[in-house]
């Protein structure tokens, strides 16, 4: 199971514990804002940009749990789980099926 982020977009951590994607330059041969053509029901076809890709988390000590995560270049959706590091800089993102130890990390840094 992978977390496919696409590099020409930055995650970004909200206020309410939901993540969206920002716009950024598309590479060469890339739609400036390409849509979630894979995801299913309503949003199917939606704009990757600013789309909710983080949902439900509930905080426990220093992680936030619970939660989901979606994969926009797969259209699944995955359990996930989340803890700032870094004095808030950076945010270790979790997806997986399952049990965490079925899954992937990756570390988002926080953009000014």
């Amino acid at each position: 199971m992978m977390i496919i982020m696409r590099a020409s977009f930055k995650p970004v951590l909200l206020i309410a514990l939901s993540a969206a994607l920002t716009a950024q330059p598309a590479r060469a041969g890339e739609a400036p804002n390409p849509k979630c053509d894979k995801c299913e029901g309503a949003l199917k076809n939606t704009p990757v940009v600013g789309l909710v890709i983080l949902s439900g988390l509930t905080r426990e000590g220093d992680d936030y749990v619970g939660g989901q995560i979606l994969d926009t270049d797969k259209g699944k959706v995955y359990r996930s789980k989340l803890r700032l590091m870094q004095n808030g800089q950076q945010l270790s993102v979790r997806g997986y099926i399952g049990v965490p130890i079925l899954g992937r990390s990756q570390t988002w840094l926080r953009q000014e």
